[in-house]
């Protein structure tokens, strides 16, 4: 338990406490855009009407999502020089998005798009943007201009992450696909204290919902606290087999726990979980989908790791 706490560094908890915010406001998105889906402005001469006023949370949302890449990126930088270019470069970046944050929601506070202080998302909208925006501001400057006395020592980065790294968009976008996916079900578990069914008359099945939802966000767990902070690359893949076996396990075991409930109760979740999956709610003719797209993710990333795993395995054999 200690060696494991000695490995928490502050930059791991910042990366917990970005990931959290921008799963809440993932999780929020999705429903301001579905209600700008819902509306009408004859001005734009369809839907979204709302699109161009909401603008500002959009920002926000865009800039919490971008904190989750610019910790990790810092993080786990492969080289002394590299790692001194993402504290530099991410710090200006956070620099430049906060104070265009205060600068859009000061704008729209100001020229009569918000005529009031609170009431269209909580009760001090937009102050709490602009808090929200300073915030990464001054986290941005504080990140370039003294980010730098963090950097370990050239010494103890591994030689062998100094080999030239290939742009590999596909596996980029994989990537963020899935950080995607986990930040909205991570938002959703957050606000399962609001939505909640209190009744309890569905609670076998959407107990195997909450916890599919929660799948992604413990692979993540897993990939970052026990598997990228291990330095010793055999023990790297050791682990590798362990924690993608217990994944895919996992994840086979709730889709059938989902399938047996959507069987013996067809209406369970758009009856309990509409609030975790409203297009469920709108497509009540279809199966439950939004557990399945939860889980979609974390079953094919343990596949194919163990693929790799297995592939590599024989090669070398």
């Amino acid at each position: 338990m200690k060696a494991f706490i000695s490995k928490i560094s502050p930059l791991k908890v910042g990366l917990v406490a970005f990931s959290i915010g921008a799963g809440i406001f993932t999780y929020m998105l999705f429903m301001m855009f579905l209600n700008d889906y819902g509306s009408y402005d004859s001005a734009v001469g369809g839907r979204f009407g709302q699109f161009i006023v909401n603008a500002p949370f959009y920002f926000n949302v865009v800039v919490w999502i971008y904190a989750v890449f610019a910790i990790h990126n810092i993080l786990y930088a492969t080289s002394y020089q590299k790692s001194k270019k993402a504290y530099m470069g991410n710090g200006l970046s956070f620099a430049i998005l906060g104070f265009l944050e205060v600068l859009l929601s000061v704008v729209y506070l100001f020229n009569g798009t918000y005529s009031r202080i609170g009431g269209r998302i909580n009760v001090i909208y937009p102050v709490d943007l602009i808090i929200y925006g300073l915030f990464f501001a001054f986290f941005g400057c504080f990140l370039y201009f003294y980010g730098q006395r963090f950097l370990k020592e050239k010494e103890s980065y591994p030689q062998k992450s100094l080999k030239t790294v290939r742009l590999r968009p596909g596996r980029a976008f994989a990537r963020g696909f899935y950080l995607v996916i986990a930040l909205y079900m991570l938002g959703g578990l957050c606000f399962s204290f609001i939505t909640f069914d209190t009744s309890f008359d569905h609670f076998a099945g959407m107990l195997g919902v909450y916890l599919a939802m929660a799948l992604p966000w413990a692979a993540l767990i897993l990939y970052e606290f026990f598997y990228r902070s291990e330095p010793d690359w055999e023990k790297r893949k050791r682990k590798q087999w362990i924690y993608s076996t217990i994944i895919l396990g996992s994840g086979l075991l709730l889709f059938a726990w989902i399938m047996i409930a959507e069987a013996a109760d067809p209406n369970f979740l758009t009856e309990s979980g509409s609030a975790l999956f409203p297009l469920d709610h709108m497509l009540m003719e279809s199966y439950a989908f939004g557990p399945f797209f939860a889980l979609f993710p974390s079953l094919l990333g343990s596949l194919i790791s163990l693929g790799k795993l297995t592939y590599a395995h024989f090669r070398h054999k």
